[in-house]
């Protein structure tokens, strides 16, 4: 089968390397890409713009399939690259730079562990609200417990559904290709969605796949599972963020919203369990975008290394990895996962605490807000030109859309990058709306509340400044210590 692909641009041919299956790969693991030029003005490849089909960097599920790892060459005009002559090759091999460690092994059992905590303490205030026959406060408990399990763990068997035709059609092609077995289907349907345990179940696969990745000893199997850790570590970063922001976030609002306007005479150990499920709420939901982050940083390690080799004694192209790229596939070290962690809670639990006070003096009026920074933020991502899924994936464009619309809501709570480059600008426009809404709604509330004499008064006062503060440090902090590229970023640019 030819492997090159011809791209026309402005009259000329560039070059175009096609991705390739597992089962195209030799022993070695190595495979060739040809790299076609036109002899007639070899130096527009360097001087103009890649073509359409170097894809930006975007560790979004569906942009890299599972089924094939992506060989394709990125380089800016700035980057050199040698003319070769027509069918030079370049030799590709797989480098393992993430390495399952005791370290991602705790952290996954940590975040399986707070998956279950914030689950069961929902359920159980829930069963306290229904026992004292606190119908209304039982039914928005139960709501957003059910709801946003059924939708996120719906997404996740949406995404098995997925895997399991290009796995079908892959075989097809490659009948040599090793397929799943039947009962590890059931058990990924069965756990996913009648017992809502997806995240779970993906983060038991990343574990196991990341156990094979190291214990196995051909290069081939090694490649497979290397690759199968990192897809299910990011697709359950994933689905435990939709989850958590579908249900941790306003169930924490509500909980904040009963504790502010009811006062019963309830026992002490009842308000301890109010107290741990919405502290559950909050670890969780800073915790999901831990994962999603680290998720997303392991994903760059799939970017092949390129080993130069001969051909006809002739030394062929080199087009290097651009530095900034290998530095953002750096792992995520300790320090680096607990500052952000800190940077994260900082930033959602004051924004959560005066949606609360808010909706507590003006009602269902937050619903509006909260509805209008969703649009908003929707149609930002889509004037961004997000890139989630592959362009030849059958319904690329719906499934665009509804990408932006859930990360639109995600961001009522919190700022997600959306595109890979420099995100400088746009967390500055995110934060300065971001803040402006909650002084605006704070102080509003302290305008128009009538409980100043109560307990909360003073600390909802100083919780919201104080967050800023820390948000701030940290996140100044993190980018200073922890970041990958660290030594290259100023705060105060020229």
């Amino acid at each position: 089968m030819d492997t090159r692909e011809k791209v026309k641009t402005n009259g000329k041919i560039l070059i175009s390397p096609k991705r390739y299956d597992d089962s195209s790969s030799d022993s070695e693991g190595e495979s060739e890409i040809d790299l076609v030029i036109d002899e007639r003005d070899s130096t527009d490849v360097l001087n103009n713009q890649p073509p359409p089909t170097f894809d930006e960097v975007c560790s979004i599920r569906g942009q890299i399939p599972r089924s094939t790892i992506d060989c394709s060459v990125q380089f800016t005009p700035h980057e050199g690259a040698s003319i070769v002559k027509k069918k030079d090759k370049v030799k590709t091999k797989c480098e393992f730079k993430c390495k399952f460690t005791k370290w991602d092994f705790l952290i996954t059992i940590c975040s399986t562990c707070i998956f279950f905590f914030d689950f069961i303490m929902d359920i159980i205030v829930a069963h306290e609200y229904s026992k004292h026959k606190r119908w209304v406060a039982f039914g928005f408990t139960a709501g957003f417990i059910i709801v946003p399990a059924v939708l996120s763990n719906g997404q996740s068997l949406r995404w098995y559904l997925i895997d399991y035709e290009r796995e079908k059609k892959k075989s097809i092609q490659h009948p040599k290709t090793v397929r799943t077995p039947l009962y590890v289907w059931i058990f990924r349907i069965i756990f996913t969605f009648p017992l809502m345990m997806g995240p779970a179940v993906r983060h038991i696969e990343y574990i196991y796949h990341g156990i094979k990745y190291k214990s196995s000893k051909s290069y081939k199997e090694k490649k497979y599972h290397y690759k199968q850790m990192l897809y299910e570590d990011t697709d359950a970063a994933l689905v435990r963020m939709f989850e958590a922001f579908l249900e941790a976030a306003p169930q924490l609002v509500l909980q904040l919203f009963i504790v502010i306007t009811e006062t019963p005479n309830e026992p002490f150990h009842k308000h301890m369990i109010r107290s741990a499920a919405m502290l559950g709420s909050w670890i969780g939901l800073s915790w999901s975008l831990v994962s999603y982050h680290r998720a997303l940083r392991s994903m760059q390690h799939l970017k092949p290394t390129r080993k130069p080799t001969e051909s006809n004694g002739q030394p062929d192209a080199q087009v290097d990895i651009p530095e900034s790229q290998k530095e953002a596939a750096e792992e995520m070290k300790l320090p680096a996962v607990i500052f952000y962690f800190l940077w994260r809670a900082s930033e959602v639990g004051p924004r959560l605490v005066v949606f609360a006070l808010f909706a507590s003096q003006f009602s269902y009026i937050i619903l509006i807000v909260a509805g209008l920074h969703w649009l908003g933020m929707t149609l930002w991502l889509l004037c961004q030109k997000t890139h989630f899924y592959k362009d030849d994936h059958k319904h690329r464009r719906r499934d665009e859309v509804i990408f932006n619309i859930v990360l639109g809501y995600t961001m009522v709570f919190s700022f997600l990058n959306a595109r890979d480059g420099r995100t400088r600008y746009r967390a500055l426009v995110y934060y300065i709306v971001f803040y402006a809404e909650n002084y605006v709604m704070l102080m509003m509330w302290v305008y128009w509340t009538p409980s100043k004499s109560e307990w909360y008064y003073f600390v909802a006062i100083a919780v919201v400044p104080a967050g800023t503060i820390l948000h701030i440090v940290f996140q100044l902090f993190y980018y200073k210590v922890c970041h990958p590229k660290k030594h290259k970023i100023e705060i105060c640019p020229k």
